[in-house]
């Protein structure tokens, strides 16, 4: 369905289908992008949601209101997001996904009173959570000790315990724990640590064996602490293979940026080798190192409004000089001036 037949159909039935919404929604973000920012589709956009939100009935499931928060908060609309939110739970008060959706993105839009009220109404049902009420709630409970002076730590490491227990197939419980354990490093033990987590569950004796989250997680530690660029790229090029899902659990063109400065490093390691006869590594060799890293960074590209792309542009056109060797893709942007 398209825009405008859309706003035909809601402003003479006075009603809307949530299924037709998200599609309309999704596109227009799309535009947004493709078109560079472009105001006509940020004022259709929020003149579509204002039309929408003004309707006595949205028709749809709770799962229908789930899936259209989740448009809106891929584009860091967090605010747009809970506006929905407060609709749909109006419709589903203990829906267990709605709830646990408010944690999240009403704690990044400085609803956090809604969002303690969403707290609690979860942990009244916690016998029936799933995946999404306990990654959601151990994300609210750290972010509110930013907020206040209340220690939760034991109360995170308790729920922490029992999402692994009870959903022992989840990656995201992994995640939480390393998460918890590097933001709040006095809680480490001698068998628990931010690197032991994300190792086990990046290893083969972790139950989960699709872990896209920690293998990206666990590279980009091995790549800022300078060390272990093998393993790095091992776990990026596993990262690229578990990734590969309907909807995308991680950023890929981060993903593919990384393993090109993986690569970068490790070529500027191999110069600084050279200063030994015995490693002096053979031209056709170097060339490959560098047109790895061009292919990697080629593909990151494809989204060049990504801030972390658009940042490394420079470093590219950089190696490219000193290199000397050509870029073989037009990318927009990338200069070839050797």
């Amino acid at each position: 369905m398209t825009y405008e037949t859309l706003v035909a159909v809601i402003e003479k039935a006075k009603k809307v289908k949530l299924k037709d919404l998200i599609g309309v929604i999704e596109e227009l973000y799309r535009e947004t992008e493709i078109m560079n920012d472009s105001i006509d589709s940020y004022f259709k956009l929020y003149d579509l949601c204002e039309l929408v939100l003004q309707q006595p009935l949205l028709e749809g499931s709770d799962s229908d209101f789930h899936n259209l928060t989740v448009t809106c908060a891929r584009q860091d609309d967090y605010d747009m997001a809970c506006r929905f939110l407060d609709k749909g739970l109006l419709q589903y008060p203990c829906s267990i996904d709605l709830l646990s959706d408010y944690l999240n993105y009403g704690m990044n839009c400085g609803r956090y009173e809604q969002s303690k009220k969403a707290y609690y109404l979860l942990l009244k049902q916690r016998n029936i959570w799933n995946w999404r009420a306990y990654h959601f709630s151990i994300s609210y409970l750290m972010e509110s000790m930013s907020i206040d002076l209340t220690d939760n730590t034991k109360d995170i490491q308790d729920m922490i315990s029992d999402f692994q227990k009870k959903l022992p197939m989840h990656e995201e419980s992994y995640m939480d724990e390393a998460e918890f354990l590097s933001r709040f490093s006095n809680c480490e033990t001698s068998e628990r640590t931010f690197l032991s987590v994300l190792e086990y569950a990046t290893s083969d004796n972790c139950p989960v064996q699709r872990t896209p989250k920690c293998d990206l997680k666990l590279a980009d530690y091995y790549y800022n602490s300078g060390k272990n660029l093998d393993k790095a790229r091992a776990l990026l090029d596993r990262c690229k293979r578990n990734s590969i899902e309907p909807q995308l659990s991680v950023n890929r063109n981060y993903v593919y940026l990384l393993s090109a400065l993986c690569k970068m490093s490790q070529y500027y390691d191999l110069l600084a080798k050279e200063t030994s006869p015995k490693v002096l590594p053979q031209e056709c060799e170097k060339e490959k190192m560098v047109l790895d890293v061009y292919e990697d960074y080629h593909i990151a590209a494809l989204k060049i409004s990504d801030s972390r792309v658009q940042s490394c542009k420079g470093l590219i056109e950089a190696f490219i000089r000193e290199t000397g060797i050509t870029y073989p893709y037009e990318d927009d942007g990338i200069e070839n001036m050797i």
